[in-house]
This record gives structure tokens, sequence and C-alpha cells, in this order.
């Protein structure tokens, strides 16, 4: 089986996409600090208040941090699809969804599979997409894993879909 695309990989797996996303917003922050922009924040980790609060000569904290939010977000996301990849190019064993939590945009997906003559379980923190949306208790999976990694299985039908990664 060939390896799942890298935009795949980035809109399924959680960590991957984070590592895409980090950067740019970093930059975001620098320019909305810099210019005073007004900045709506999803989260509450930041809020608006405190980012038109900054005195736009502090914008340089944020440009200083770029390259290395940078650095770190492309050997994460370098890791995540060797490892992914590694797995496709190894061996397959069906499995079954466990449990799926999801939680806005992501969702915690758990499943069971033996590999390497042990049963294992699996939780992974994926993005929700039209792929990890089908996934329910008790659906039949393939998992690819890596034989030099056996613990570290990846749901195939999560990355390229059902008929492509049927057991």
């Amino acid at each position: 089986m060939s390896d799942p695309p890298l935009k795949a990989i980035v809109g399924t797996d959680f960590a991957s996409l984070l590592a895409v996303v980090a950067a740019p917003v970093v930059l975001v922050v620098a320019a909305a600090v810099a210019l005073r922009l007004p900045v709506s924040t999803p989260s509450r980790v930041l809020r608006d208040e405190d980012l038109e609060a900054m005195d736009p000569s502090s914008a340089w904290i944020f440009v200083a941090m770029l390259p290395v939010v940078a650095l770190i977000a492309a050997v994460v996301l370098a890791l995540r699809v060797r490892a992914i990849r590694r797995a496709f190019a190894g061996m397959r064993s069906p499995g079954t969804v466990t449990r799926v939590r999801p939680f806005k945009d992501r969702a915690w997906i758990s499943y069971r599979y033996v590999a390497a003559s042990v049963d294992r379980e699996l939780s992974r923190l994926v993005h929700l997409n039209a792929r990890t949306r089908a996934f329910k208790e008790g659906d039949a999976v393939t998992i690819a894993f890596d034989p030099a990694r056996p613990a570290a299985g990846w749901i195939v039908q999560a990355f390229v879909g059902d008929s492509a990664g049927a057991a």
C-alpha cells in the first residue's frame, strides 16, 4: 500500500496539524501586537484584551519566538509523518474501534488490535474530518504498524478511506 499523502496526514493527525499552524499563529500574533490590530482569539489562553493592552514594541518577543517555534514544529511534523509512513510501509492487522470521544474539532479514538502476538489498545487524538467522523464504537478497521514499533499502530481508514484500508 502506498504512503498516505501529506495532506491526509495533516488533515487527520492532530499533532501534525498543530505543527503546521504553530508558526503562522505566532506570526499573526506578532503582527497584531505590532500593529495594534483587533484580534479575536477562540481560546482563553490569550484574551483579546491581553493583546490589545500589549505595547507594540513587545512584538519583537513573538518575532524572536518564530524561528524556534517553526523549528520545533518542523521537527514534530517530520517525526509524525515518518512514523505514520513507516507504519503504512509495515504490517497490517484487523482492529476494532473501542471508543470515540469527540471534543470540538478533534476526537480521541481508541482501538484494539493484535501485533507481534500481543493484544494492544491505543488511543490517538485526531482532527475530525469526513473519514474520522465516521468511526463508531465496534467498527472493524485495519491497523497499520511498523514491525519495529508494533505498539504504535494507526487506523488505515483514517488516512486513506474505507476501500483502500479494508482488511
